[in-house]
């Protein structure tokens, strides 16, 4: 994965309010750091996307012969 496509993703991510952002502090030499933390948007979002793969998967349960 190209790392202008993380970062094009993290900015999308962020736009939509699920992620949050800040930067490094200078003091401890890594300002140029981006360090990232997932909103209570964001663990809505992964905890809807949890639920449709599960129901998903349910469904497939028959034809992939698994219980």
């Amino acid at each position: 994965v190209a790392r202008g496509a993380v970062y094009t993703t993290l900015d999308r991510l962020q736009d939509k309010g699920l992620l949050k952002s800040r930067a490094g502090d200078p003091a401890d030499g890594v300002a140029h750091r981006r360090y990232y933390g997932v909103t209570p948007e964001g663990i809505a979002a992964l905890q809807a996307a949890a639920a449709t793969v599960r129901a998903l998967w349910v469904g497939l349960e028959s034809v992939l012969g698994e219980r």
